[in-house]
């Protein structure tokens, strides 16, 4: 994703755990609904989350990343945004509209 040359904008309406959430992290930018969800659960079940490990820190600061990532908390997209791991939340019902709406800022 290092080697795109444009930027990545995720968009999540639901749950983004484990590598969904990193993957969407990963990317530039990230638009969600209010019912989206982000996390690292796997903790829970023994399994470390290396790429949350490395990108979390980077995003969120490390205290915080660190709490997210031992404790498998999940997050709502309220606080997904106050953490700046989301750029816009958006209505369900207009995501279409509000993610063109979005990325037309970014066009030529």
């Amino acid at each position: 994703m290092e080697a795109l040359k444009v930027p990545s904008i995720a968009v999540v309406n639901g749950s983004a755990l484990g590598g969904g959430c990193e993957l969407a992290l990963y990317c530039d930018m990230v638009i969600a609904t209010e019912k989206a969800k982000f996390g690292q659960p796997e903790i829970q079940v023994g399994v470390f989350p290396p790429i949350a490990a490395l990108v979390f820190p980077r995003i969120i600061g490390r205290k915080k990343a660190m709490e997210l990532i031992l404790s498998g908390d999940v997050i709502g997209a309220q606080e997904a945004l106050a953490l700046g791991m989301v750029n816009k939340i958006v209505p369900e019902a207009s995501l279409l509209e509000e993610v063109n709406g979005f990325i037309e800022k970014f066009k030529n």
